[in-house]
């Protein structure tokens, strides 16, 4: 039985909700003259929109209708959850077995303020109570990509939960406050998280890394090195569980040698990446689909490619495709002696699973724990 021939059974308990949560004064329809309708002015809260995107656009994967539903208002809301996870066996087992789409611990979605100063996201100068702060999307929808529209053999391959603009942080995941895991917060295993990714994210990292770069077998001349970090990486695909490249173009320079220059490349297990920020963040969503689907993206232009995202693969799938920020990261690299290494005075010297100084936000309240 197809998608489409299931559609109507799926939204009537939630036109049943919206019935009864609805006050009867505006459920009671009441008959207006030309007059009267003449003299008022307003907009619905409900939109609708269709996009084709077959046709010869230079874009793949975009040969669907796209039906969209969207509702013209600002949706806030905190929330935590224990656990989540989504795509978990399936199709995707030939990428990774046994594994999920997306399975974090310990996801918090609250506002840009809900980290506080002691941990902050976006400065050092932010504060607020992160169960008062609200994480906030602006004229969210549903979209449908529906192929073979207009036949009789159409079908639903796939459908989207969007918004124009999100506005405010996810934390994931906890650190194990032990002796060990302080005295030694590199090792991955105290960091819990983001287990597998599936989806686009356009990440920019921010703050700074300090080194010891000895250029002698037994570091009699140690050089301390200040670094400030400020890069963007695309971290693109599916059932990612393995270190991701940050960052990749901080350069060392070393003052007392002419031809030292060595060129940093950090990559991160993602559990340790706690705090996101997404500042106002274009075409925020998650997206579900059997087949690989370009998604428009809400405003109909840019993107990826000609108004469209980068296509999303089959499965769960989600997207933050324009920067969204690490910010407040410190890193310390420790003491790298370049000949030891092997790296010598011109070359890339690699900083895999550094602790980058963020701990999860505290979002309880009541008799929650695990937040």
């Amino acid at each position: 039985m197809s998608l489409v021939s299931n559609i109507s059974s799926w939204f009537r308990p939630f036109f049943t909700v919206v019935g009864l949560l609805l006050p009867y004064a505006v459920l009671a329809m009441e008959e207006l003259s030309d007059k009267e309708l003449a003299e008022l002015s307003g907009q619905a809260l409900f939109q609708a929109d269709y996009i084709n995107g077959v046709g010869p656009d230079g874009v793949a994967h975009n040969e669907f209708a796209y039906y969209r539903l969207s509702i013209d208002a600002l949706v806030e809301f905190n929330m935590n959850i224990d656990k989540l996870q989504l795509g978990c066996g399936g199709f995707n087992e030939g990428i990774k077995a046994n594994a999920c789409d997306i399975d974090v611990d310990y996801l918090r979605l609250m506002g840009p303020d809900g980290p506080g100063s002691s941990n902050p996201v976006a400065g050092a100068d932010v504060t607020g109570d992160p169960v008062l702060s609200t994480f906030s999307l602006k004229r969210p929808y549903v979209e449908f990509a529906v192929k073979n529209d207009g036949s009789v053999n159409r079908e639903i391959v796939g459908f989207r939960l969007g918004s124009e603009l999100a506005n405010g942080v996810l934390s994931a995941g906890s650190f194990r406050n032990s002796n060990s895991c302080n005295s030694n917060p590199d090792n991955v295993a105290c960091h819990t998280g983001i287990n597998t990714f599936s989806g686009d994210l356009k990440l920019r990292l921010q703050g700074n890394a300090s080194a010891t770069v000895c250029i002698t077998p037994f570091c009699f001349v140690p050089i301390p090195q200040n670094l400030a970090i400020d890069e963007t990486t695309d971290v693109r695909g599916s059932r990612i569980d393995e270190p991701v490249l940050i960052a990749k173009s901080t350069v060392i320079d070393l003052p007392l040698l002419r031809r030292a220059r060595l060129t940093a490349v950090l990559k991160e297990d993602l559990r340790f990446l706690h705090n996101i920020d997404l500042a106002d963040t274009t075409d925020f969503g998650l997206s579900f689909q059997r087949e690989r689907v370009s998604w428009p993206t809400f405003s109909k232009t840019g993107g990826f490619n000609n108004g469209y995202l980068y296509p999303a693969n089959t499965g769960w799938w989600l997207v933050a495709p324009n920067s969204v920020n690490i910010s407040g990261v410190s890193i310390d690299a420790g003491t790298l002696n370049i000949l030891q290494a092997g790296v010598g005075l011109v070359g890339t010297v690699p900083f895999n699973n550094k602790d980058i100084g963020q701990r999860p936000a505290d979002n309880c309240w009541g008799a929650a724990v695990f937040c």
